[in-house]
């Protein structure tokens, strides 16, 4: 996640990220449309600085 990479529960280390995000951001990870999933604006740093979704 820190490197912009998609979060795939395999990959998951229990570091809370998703839920800094979202209280059900594995729900969003694992159910949620494939086509919406993905490629999602990722906010870095914090400046505001927007880095356009990886697919």
């Amino acid at each position: 996640a820190q490197r912009g990479q998609n979060i795939v529960r395999s990959s998951c280390v229990g570091c809370g990220v998703c839920s800094s995000v979202c209280p059900r951001g594995v729900l969003n990870l694992e159910v949620r449309d494939e086509a919406n999933r993905f490629g999602q604006p990722v906010l870095t740093g914090n400046n505001g600085v927007v880095e356009e979704g990886r697919a």
